[in-house]
């Protein structure tokens, strides 16, 4: 109401004055006016408007990506490992969305081919370079991990897992030397909360322990030498000898950290959890259905009314425990007997829970929650059943756009990294015979990755129109079969086995023909 006095205030004194204005000069004073209600007009329309009461009292802060994030980044990642930890809802949608985005990991394939005439090599050569390159891949996967526990698979999957849990996964390289890898190259995973700030760096621009240098890239990282929150040492103060300076990249351009995350804003800094939007509303729906399953269970567990003149002496769940905070309490169990004295009353207990409305409010909650996590409602609570084959293939389709591009930041910033770490050294050893290797190498290292395959809702009509296309030359074999997980050269190589096999076998033609394509050529067979 005051805020409507004030622009009415405001309104007559402009009216005064245009009176005055219009009075002394016409021309400006129409002028004046038409300005006026154009302003007015604007304002009373758009999302920044002061005039509008009801944008009136809307308080907005100016800030930068670094500024909204850093502060309450720290909080956002304890409260999201708390949710995954303990709420089965997103411990089991993380799962299903990292099962989805990698799998069993990204695969590799070379495509040093695609460039054989820049570098020189013939297509015997191109070929033999990237099978060697992919052979040492599956080898090098096996001691990628600096702590020897994980495989390249592994490893990416805990990274995504990591990711989406606090929004950023972390690696720095290594060196190790060990009898059972021909490859010392190493890369540790490091926890996202050992990155952090000393508490006295003078003045260096460290954004919670990236040093940014002035032209907004990450210079360095400071870790932590342990966890803050290790068992074997509680860190309090963060000095500075408490840290270990690493820097980004080396003296030859290769990466020293990875530091993987979604960039959502300019100069952003670091990565911001999945579930960071969301967080309230899962809590909230948490607490909502703990209650609902307090209130059914109390419901039911009331079985009988028993009038008596002594009900203390025959009563048997009296609340006589105190729980850890010195409050009494009494557990309720189903088929419980209550017992009332002469001239009480029984107020009958029927919660009615969960109520009508339950389930169409925890959808409607669910659905918000799976749109602040950018994936479909199905795949966050993994249930299909209500959707015909339409709708669930375009909510798979929305999804693995968001897969796929997940996919691609893995890639881009974890796998290829690694890839050309590993053919680093290989050329160092010399088993790379390229003088060229080093300022070349974006050649050398030309690689495709392939993670889990888009899965078909319907075999019959996807399969065929892959069919088509190929036939239509609207993509390739090879790239199809990328698409479904298949490598081609080992999968053609394969056929090629097995075609020679039905001859020696003395199969046609026509026979071999019906095997490949799974006709049925017999009298009984149905066309159509």
């Amino acid at each position: 109401m005051r805020n409507e006095t004030k622009q009415t205030f405001l309104d007559r004194v402009g009216d005064r004055i245009d009176r005055f204005v219009t009075a002394v000069s016409p021309e400006r004073g129409l002028r004046r006016k038409a300005h006026r209600a154009a302003i007015k007009a604007y304002a009373a329309n758009v999302g920044a408007s002061t005039i509008d009461r009801r944008m009136y009292n809307w308080v907005t802060v100016q800030d930068s990506a670094d500024s909204a994030l850093l502060w309450e980044l720290s909080k956002l990642r304890e409260r999201s490992n708390d949710l995954a930890r303990n709420n089965p809802l997103v411990a089991g949608s993380l799962d299903n969305i990292a099962s989805h985005e990698i799998g069993k990991g990204l695969q590799p394939q070379s495509r040093v081919s695609a460039v054989r005439e820049q570098l020189g090599l013939s297509e015997d050569q191109a070929k033999a370079f990237e099978h060697a390159a992919e052979d040492a891949w599956s080898l090098w996967s096996r001691h990628v991990d600096y702590s020897s526990r994980l495989h390249m698979e592994d490893l990416q999957y805990l990274a995504t897992l990591e990711r989406l849990r606090t929004g950023e996964a972390i690696f720095v390289r290594r060196s190790l030397e060990a009898r059972t890898s021909p490859y010392q190259t190493r890369w540790e995973m490091v926890a996202p909360e050992r990155l952090c700030s000393p508490s006295e760096f003078g003045d260096l621009d460290l954004r919670q322990g990236v040093e940014i240098g002035r032209r907004g890239q990450p210079v360095a990282y400071w870790f932590l030498k342990q966890h803050p929150v290790d068992p074997t040492r509680w860190a309090t103060g963060f000095r500075k000898e408490d840290f270990v300076r690493v820097p980004a990249i080396d003296k030859d351009g290769f990466p020293r950290v990875l530091h993987i995350y979604h960039t959502t804003r300019v100069g952003q800094s670091r990565g911001r959890p999945l579930l960071g939007p969301v967080i309230a509303r899962l809590k909230d729906l948490g607490g909502y259905q703990d209650s609902e399953w307090v209130a059914a269970r109390a419901a039911a567990c009331i079985a009988q009314v028993v009038y008596t003149r002594n009900p203390s002496e025959m009563a048997v769940a009296q609340a006589d425990e105190t729980d850890s905070s010195g409050v009494r309490y009494e557990d309720m169990e189903p088929g419980q007997r209550i017992y009332l004295a002469d001239g009480q009353e029984m107020t009958t207990f029927a919660p009615n829970r969960p109520g009508e409305m339950y389930e169409a409010f925890i959808r409607s909650a669910l659905q918000e929650i799976a749109a602040g996590m950018n994936i479909p409602y199905q795949l966050l609570i993994n249930d299909w059943g209500d959707m015909n084959f339409s709708s669930a293939r375009i909510a798979l389709m929305q999804a693995w756009k968001v897969f796929r591009r997940n996919q691609a930041v893995m890639a881009r910033y974890m796998t290829y990294p690694m890839w050309e770490s590993l053919h680093r050294e290989r050329w160092l050893k010399g088993e790379i015979a390229a003088p060229n290797w080093l300022t070349e190498r974006a050649l050398w290292c030309r690689v495709e990755w392939h993670g889990p395959v888009y899965e078909y809702v319907d075999p019959q009509k996807e399969a065929g129109a892959d069919a088509r296309q190929a036939r239509a030359r609207l993509s390739s074999r090879k790239r199809l079969m990328a698409r479904r997980g298949i490598d081609w050269d080992e999968e053609f190589a394969q056929m090629a086995a097995e075609r020679e096999q039905m001859v020696a076998a003395g199969l046609t033609e026509e026979d071999i023909d019906d095997a490949d394509t799974g006709s049925d050529r017999s009298p009984d067979a149905v066309d159509g």
